[in-house]
């Protein structure tokens, strides 16, 4: 089966979307937060099969930390986030495109699809309400940095 995997990988074009660690953070807090508010419940299936098993953070409790292991989770987070970007480097045919730019990317999209773009304004879904608001000046810059590496001759 990874044999299969592999032949298949050669193809493909992967595009990824890149923000900030510390909006991807900012986002992911408030997201669940939310839920809990909205849903009142505390069991999300992408908190417990990705967030808690894969990067050991628990973003339904988050919140509700003491300060030392909220913040020893926030570095969780963005070490992952910083871990897996940097593994993107092993994939062929990578479009690194920033979550603002989406807009001036789509006329590459529609050739590498052979398809055309339909764009419509979409009222953003952003939370006016946060929460909580993450920022981590130090581990952006990194980010940055990581991202114009592998960008290289890449949109």
């Amino acid at each position: 089966m990874n044999w299969l995997l592999i032949l298949l990988q050669k193809d493909l074009n992967y595009i990824v979307i890149t923000w900030t660690p510390s909006s991807w953070i900012t986002s992911a807090i408030n997201y669940f937060d939310s839920m809990n508010k909205k849903m009142r419940m505390n069991m999300h299936y992408p908190n417990v099969l990705f967030f808690k098993n894969k990067i050991g953070v628990d973003l339904d409790s988050i919140l509700n930390l003491p300060d030392n292991k909220r913040k020893l989770s926030l570095e969780r987070l963005g070490n992952f986030y910083l871990d897996f970007t940097r593994k993107t480097k092993k994939l062929k045919n990578v479009y690194y495109v920033n979550i603002k730019e989406i807009d001036t990317f789509l006329p590459i999209l529609d050739e590498l699809i052979e398809e055309r773009s339909q764009t419509i304004k979409n009222v953003r879904n952003a939370s006016k309400n946060k929460s909580y608001v993450y920022k981590n000046y130090e581990l952006d810059r990194e980010y940055e940095k990581i991202i114009l590496d592998l960008k290289g001759d890449n949109f």
